[in-house]
């Protein structure tokens, strides 16, 4: 296997040596080509071929980070000259994404710019994004006023445990983007530190319909700290797979009355086990728009301008106290059972 893997990254940086000299240096940075030596799929120039690349790739793709001559060779797997998603693709294909980490990453947010201490996280957009791609403990700490976390584990099959996020006394506001985002991850922990009160702030120029708190994957809020999620204009935490609630004390609050906007959403299933949910929303105030909504311990209290809780499947409660206002209380496709 490892011979095999070798061979094919000789094949490549064959081919991009080859494709160096017939398309003299034609990269979309613009910048001449380098006499420096070249590593195929060496992205962040540090020498190895690892899931740092796949994130500086991704980075330079959505615009959100700039590449020299060289690490714009380096990237350009297929040897056509430009750099777009083929190449990507063939660099996610080599399956090297990181191990997780071994000893935690302290992420710190410094007002106007975010510093590091640790592994796995990478700095753009002049440091205001911190980009996470490894499973492991990130603990977060201070104000950003302008900023994002993101989430983005290269190959969840290689790199299938929990990306831990523990917010230490957080105050954050995406203007423009999910203050919180997670792009890929097989799952992630948003971990309330007991003793602190952590703050969470959208802005008001999204080019689309997010949420404060954004996952595209699995994700469970625990703790015993609390969590104020405030959502001017977006969702206030919306979550495209399962959402659990296991612990902490979580306000949630969208105040948009032009287009209504709800507060816990999730595709899949909403549980909530434990800790204390409240939620004010302008729209729906907990929903899930593919599956049920589960409640099984904790104190819920919402209060919506539409439907307080609800499913497209069922919602049970069979445990905790459960207080819901809104045009209606509790409504389910399939039917609501409280057993508890």
């Amino acid at each position: 296997m490892k011979s095999g893997k070798a061979n094919r990254r000789r094949m490549l940086a064959g081919m991009l040596a080859l494709s160096v000299l017939c398309t003299s240096g034609v990269i979309r940075t613009g910048a001449s080509v380098s006499a420096a030596a070249t590593v195929a799929g060496d992205v962040n120039l540090d020498g190895t071929v690892d899931a740092k690349d796949v994130t500086a790739l991704q980075q330079y793709l959505i615009r959100k980070a700039t590449l020299t001559a060289t690490a714009a060779e380096n990237g350009d797997l297929n040897g056509d000259g430009v750099l777009n998603s083929v190449d990507l693709a063939l660099l996610k294909g080599q399956r090297l994404a990181s191990t997780p980490q071994a000893e935690p990453t302290y992420i710190h947010l410094k007002d106007t710019f975010i510093e590091v201490e640790g592994d796995h996280a990478t700095l753009s957009n002049s440091n205001k994004t911190v980009t996470i791609d490894a499973s492991g403990s990130y603990y977060i700490d201070g104000t950003l006023t302008d900023g994002q976390i993101v989430v983005n584990v290269p190959d969840i099959v290689a790199d299938a445990e929990t990306v831990k996020l523990f917010l230490n006394g957080v105050n954050i506001t995406g203007v423009s983007a999910a203050p919180i985002l997670v792009e890929n991850a097989e799952n992630t922990s948003l971990n309330l530190v007991a003793g602190t009160t952590n703050y969470v702030y959208d802005g008001t120029t999204y080019t689309e319909n997010t949420a404060a708190i954004y996952t595209k994957d699995d994700m469970t809020i625990k703790g015993e700290g609390a969590l104020v999620v405030t959502a001017s204009t977006q969702y206030g935490i919306h979550c495209n797979n399962d959402l659990k609630i296991t612990g902490g004390d979580i306000t949630v609050i969208t105040e948009n009355t032009t287009t209504k906007m709800d507060g816990i959403r999730a595709k899949q299933s909403v549980r909530i086990k434990d800790g204390t949910v409240k939620v004010n929303a302008t729209g729906d105030g907990i929903k899930s728009t593919k599956a049920d909504v589960n409640i099984s311990g904790g104190n819920v209290s919402v209060k919506a301008g539409n439907d307080a809780i609800q499913a497209e499947t069922t919602i049970d409660i069979s445990a905790g106290t459960v207080l819901a206002c809104g045009d209606r209380g509790l409504t389910s496709i399939t039917a609501t059972n409280i057993t508890g």
